[in-house]
């Protein structure tokens, strides 16, 4: 079986770091099977990513990157070319919109639910012409695919709706974990890191894109109201959005919640501030409620935070037990659960291990195994 990977259309933040960790862990699972051949394709500025994986297994583009209409056009002729220069029988695109290339077999991924279930939400005017025409992008990519991989069973239950007519081949296939979050013997680098950045106190965190679903107001309420309870504790909004009028919502909240100077919202911040942020929070807050497979969680879990989540979906299968759930808008709910944290250090510790211990079922080695045999068994 020939088989070749579409790396092209990972240009930030989750693809580029499924990217990195799953070439590599696809590589050692093609090696086992001396019939097959599997190819990927990158781009130049995406090549420092993988460090020493052999040019052999790579077509790598060196053209400028085309953006907007000109896209999809320059990615499917770069992708049909590599077709017919391999020779290959499948074609992997790692994300849900994706060209259709007949004479092969196509796989793509639901990695974004983003664009099914937004209209829940307030968004800008903008954001919601960019969801719908993802929604149906997705939906018609998605029936022509040969196979989908959903990154959790609430994403593939969520396709089977939106797809009643046409159900696709689904396989369900967890993504794997970056050990780079993991705890470390010494905090002295973590605390020195988190100082430069204006963090000084116990804090609780709150983290991910700054979008409506993600409910960052409520978590700026359930402060707020403990405020006087908890007078030795900071909130920290780490994360950045594209959505103007919900970047406003957030400010108007903190604002107006009498504690703003106990408040330091960051912004997008590195991955290595991000691993020092979740290893030094007293919690990490999910209010999330749209999520395929959330990486904010597997993060956190790698880290040993003391989670606590929203009881929306997918959070409770991720999460299997390694959080205190609370009902999503819920915020004396909430605040009921930040509060027990804070004073309970025994249990504390007890989320903080069992977080530890869910992380080690999420695995790039296990993720690649499911997608290399995905892409194979036919």
């Amino acid at each position: 079986m020939r088989i070749l990977v579409s790396g092209l259309s990972a240009r930030s933040g989750g693809a580029l770091a499924y990217l990195q960790s799953m070439v590599p862990a696809l590589l050692a699972e093609n090696s086992k099977f001396s019939g097959n051949e599997l190819k990927f394709v990158i781009h130049d500025d995406q090549r420092k990513l993988l460090g020493d994986v052999k040019e052999k297994s790579l077509v790598t583009v060196t053209s400028s990157r085309k953006s907007g209409v000109m896209r999809p056009g320059w990615e499917k002729k770069i992708i049909s070319d590599a077709i017919a220069e391999c020779r290959s029988e499948v074609v992997f695109t790692p994300y849900q919109v994706a060209a259709f290339y007949p004479g092969v077999r196509n796989v793509t991924m639901i990695r974004n639910l983003e664009p099914f279930l937004y209209s829940q939400y307030r968004y800008s005017l903008q954001a919601r012409i960019r969801n719908k025409l993802l929604f149906h992008s997705t939906i018609h990519c998605l029936q022509r695919s040969s196979r989908v991989i959903a990154v959790s069973n609430f994403a593939a239950q969520q396709l089977e709706l939106a797809m009643r007519s046409s159900k696709p081949d689904i396989r369900n296939i967890y993504h794997g974990r970056s050990e780079k979050f993991a705890p470390i013997a010494s905090k002295t680098q973590d605390r020195l890191l988190l100082s430069s950045m204006g963090v000084e106190k116990k804090f609780l965190l709150t983290c991910g894109s700054m979008l409506p679903y993600r409910r960052c107001e409520d978590v700026v309420a359930a402060f707020r109201n403990l405020a006087k309870e908890i007078p030795e504790a900071q909130l920290v909004i780490a994360g950045s959005g594209t959505d103007s009028r919900y970047a406003g919502v957030i400010r108007n909240a903190i604002t107006k919640s009498g504690v703003s100077d106990r408040i330091l919202q960051l912004g997008h911040v590195s991955s290595d501030a991000m691993a020092s942020l979740y290893r030094q929070s007293s919690a990490c807050i999910i209010a999330t409620e749209i999520e395929a497979c959330p990486n904010i969680v597997i993060e956190a879990m790698t880290a040993g935070c003391a989670i606590i989540s929203s009881n929306k979906d997918p959070l409770p299968e991720i999460l299997d037990g390694a959080s205190i759930e609370y009902n999503a808008r819920n915020v004396d709910s909430l605040a009921e659960a930040i509060l027990f944290i804070l004073r309970n250090p025994e249990e504390q510790k007890l989320l903080r291990n069992k977080a530890m211990l869910r992380a080690s079922n999420f695995c790039w080695q296990k993720c690649a195994r499911e997608t290399y045999k995905a892409l194979s068994d036919w």
